[in-house]
């Protein structure tokens, strides 16, 4: 992508896209299509000028038609480490009216904030989805969340960021229509809230409760940013701030339902252990039964539960990325003992090796032994060495090299286990599935206590943000005003400035690519029409040589030194 924007190579922008596998296919092949196209979009879309339609680009625009009729779309936000994640939903939406955002749909992917009535049509059948309701669900990695502090500079060198991070905090510089600039990087936040709040509410109506989950640890500076973003969005009005630890507990409680507190119980004790690839969380709460306020009382998502947290510890080092770093680690040792040279991460070999360490690490979750093997590896870059890589790796080795990380585990999950008797611990993150996790969950708490995995780690935390927005509220949002940031109201109205600028030339360039696409499209028409069994009516010995010149005309409008104009191509598409 960054080659289509006049970004170096080395600032490409990663777009990841999870769970899609199997997930937006068969039944109806052309509106699943059309929808993951339209979530492409929003990753896109996410600042104008990284990516997609970005100004004086000749690449073919992916199109910015509303989202595949007959499909109830929701969106919800949250922050993950120091990036943005979008979780992106849909549903068939055939409802009478406008539905309200305490109205419950199928099951624990049925949350919505803020509906959009659209016209009915086929429903999807997804492959790998919810057995309760066949609810796509896609999560996007989109922002980068930095702030010019020692912690961040750490981060973007163990995440290996691909945007460079000025000493001010600012991202860049980036390149869009022929200038160069820094961004704020509450900026794209900004835009992203926009362009989902453009996506979950009709045209004219008003966003009614916007959810943020954030990390239970970031810093009073990150979410600054935040609400930096927040305020540039205008929806200050709307927005809440809820901690990761407090959405998981919200989706447990949610996805419960009326058989969280069954008659005769009057509360539970559960313990969380949610290993994600950034960050570990251990958190012990207590839920107990409540008085419904008056305004829940007619709500069916509020089930008169409060929830406590005993005890709650976030760290960065408890995440997945450290487990892998050290299982890295331990395969560069062995690879610059043997073969006496050394290995360089920041370059494609480096890619390649770190790709692998989680092949292995993936494949020692289920089996004793794995192996990292790569063929035609240059550790030292180009001018090195090649040479063929096989790295044996065991349990143990892998326990072993990433020891620190495992008794720091250890002795969080022994101080919570010490806070209460658990009923039993909800496992969530890819980590959960680590064999030394696992057993050192065991062993804190006992083989008494069942652990369990009924929720999704790429989701639970969207989930529960949208439970809260919609009105089931175990726990309460963060103590901190919306939009109160870093930037003081001067600073703020030059973000604002900028970024209409930059999305007066995105629309006009995504304007004239459209009408590109249309003359383009009709060629093409026009072609199989005259292939068709009744192209002898359309005169082919005088449409072909046209359509052959209107071809020709393409190339040279595509290759010309100045853009082709959009009147250009509208005057075309007439003649």
């Amino acid at each position: 992508m960054g080659a289509r924007m006049g970004l170096p190579a080395e600032w490409d922008v990663v777009e990841r896209m999870a769970g899609t596998e199997g997930a937006l296919l068969k039944k109806d092949e052309e509106t699943a299509a059309e929808l993951l196209k339209r979530v492409q979009d929003l990753v896109n879309a996410t600042f104008w000028g990284w990516g997609g339609h970005g100004a004086r680009t000749r690449t073919r625009d992916r199109g910015t038609e509303p989202v595949a009729k007959g499909l109830q779309v929701m969106s919800v936000i949250y922050v993950q480490n120091a990036e943005v994640f979008v979780n992106y939903r849909a549903r068939r939406a055939e409802i009478a009216g406008v539905m309200k955002p305490d109205m419950p749909c199928l099951g624990m992917f049925s949350i919505v904030t803020i509906p959009r009535r659209l016209k009915s049509a086929p429903v999807l059948w997804p492959l790998a989805v919810s057995e309760e309701a066949a609810i796509p669900h896609v999560t996007c990695e989109c922002v980068i969340l930095a702030a010019a502090s020692d912690a961040t500079r750490k981060r973007a060198e163990k995440y290996q960021w691909l945007f460079p991070i000025q000493e001010d905090g600012k991202l860049g510089p980036v390149a869009f229509d022929d200038k160069d600039f820094p961004v704020s990087t509450c900026g794209p936040l900004s835009v992203l809230l926009r362009t989902l709040n453009s996506y979950a509410v009709a045209p004219g109506a008003s966003l009614q409760q916007l959810c943020i989950a954030v990390p239970d640890f970031l810093s009073e500076q990150e979410l600054a940013v935040v609400q930096d973003a927040v305020n540039l969005a205008d929806l200050v009005a709307s927005a809440h701030l809820l901690r990761h630890s407090d959405a998981v507990a919200a989706a447990f409680a949610h996805s419960q339902g009326s058989s969280l507190l069954p008659e005769g119980t009057e509360e539970r004790v559960v313990g969380f252990v949610d290993i994600g690839s950034s960050h570990g969380t251990v958190s012990v709460v207590r839920f107990a039964r409540k008085e419904a306020a008056p305004e829940e009382a007619s709500s069916p998502l509020a089930a008169g539960v409060s929830c406590e947290f005993l005890y709650r510890c976030s760290e960065e080092e408890l995440g997945v990325q450290s487990l892998m770093s050290a299982l890295l680690q331990e395969a560069i040792s062995r690879i610059e003992k043997k073969h006496n040279c050394k290995v360089k991460l920041g370059t494609k070999a480096g890619v390649r090796l770190a790709n692998e360490a989680i092949h292995a690490l993936k494949q020692l979750s289920m089996l004793p032994d794995a192996e990292m093997g790569l063929e035609a590896f240059m550790p030292e870059g180009p001018e090195g060495p090649e040479i063929d890589v096989s790295v044996p790796l065991t349990r143990a080795a892998f326990e072993a090299a990433a020891a620190s990380v495992l008794t720091r585990l250890k002795e969080v999950l022994a101080a919570a286990a010490a806070t209460s008797s658990l009923e039993a611990v909800e496992l969530v993150g890819g980590g959960g599935r680590i064999p030394a996790v696992q057993k050192l969950v065991k062993d804190a708490v006992g083989e008494s206590v069942p652990l369990r995995f009924g929720l999704d780690g790429a989701s639970c935390v969207a989930t529960g943000a949208a439970a809260w927005a919609a009105g089931r509220r175990p726990v309460a949002a963060m103590d901190a005003p919306m939009g109160v940031g870093g930037l003081d109201a001067d600073e703020l109205a030059r973000v604002r400035a900028h970024e209409a600028e930059i999305e007066a030339i995105n629309s006009e360039e995504v304007r004239r690519l459209e009408k590109r696409n249309t003359l383009e499209s009709y060629v093409y028409q026009v072609r199989d029409w005259m292939n068709g069994k009744d192209g002898s009516l359309l005169n082919p010995s005088e449409l072909n040589p046209f359509l052959d010149k209107v071809v020709l005309w393409f190339e040279d409008a595509d290759m010309a030194e100045e853009p082709t104009s959009y009147q250009t191509y509208a005057d075309k598409l007439q003649e």
